[in-house]
């Protein structure tokens, strides 16, 4: 996003939830919005595919026990 003041609602304090209100493609973000990870050192893998500027996926990643953590990386 180029606008730090933008969001998707202005409902939300925090900006960060707020931008999980954005349209998704499920085409480009795929179609599983939100993972729980139930166990420790449990995975999961995404793909983002062909976005353009502009285009949001966002995606809700929960944790019943530690902290979940990411990495990115960009496949050519």
């Amino acid at each position: 996003m180029n606008d730090i003041n933008w969001s998707c609602s202005k409902t939300y304090s925090d900006q960060d939830y707020a931008l999980t209100f954005c349209p998704r493609d499920p085409k480009n973000c795929g179609a599983i919005k939100e993972f729980v990870f139930e166990e420790r050192n449990a995975t999961q893998a995404l793909e983002v595919l062909n976005m353009t500027e502009g285009e949001t996926c966002n995606f809700k990643i929960k944790s019943k026990c530690g902290s979940p953590a990411f990495s990115v990386e960009r496949l050519t």
